[in-house]
C-alpha cells in the first residue's frame, strides 16, 4: 500500500463507507447516523456533532477547537 494513502478517506474504508468531496454532503447524514449508533448516542438531525479523531497534543490545534465551541453553540441555538 502507498504510504501516502494510509489515511486517505477515499481509499481506506472506515467500515462504513468511503469519502470524497463529491460524497461529502450526500454521505454526512449517513456518516453522522453511524457515528451516534457506535458511540450509543440518540440520533437527533436537530443537533451538531462535532469530532476529533487525533492525539489530545497541543499541536493538533484542540484548544481552537474550544475556543471557537462557545461561538458554533451560541449561533446554533440563535439560528433555530
Amino acid at each position: 500500500m502507498d504510504p501516502f494513502n494510509l489515511y486517505d478517506p477515499v481509499v481506506v474504508s472506515d467500515g462504513y463507507r468511503n469519502c470524497s468531496l463529491d460524497t461529502l454532503q450526500t454521505g454526512k447524514p449517513q456518516y453522522k447516523a453511524a457515528l451516534h449508533k457506535q458511540l450509543d448516542l440518540p440520533a437527533r438531525d436537530d443537533v451538531q456533532l462535532i469530532s476529533f479523531i487525533r492525539r489530545l497534543d497541543p499541536q493538533k490545534g484542540l484548544d481552537l477547537i474550544v475556543e471557537a465551541a462557545p461561538w458554533k453553540i451560541v449561533r446554533s441555538e440563535t439560528s433555530r
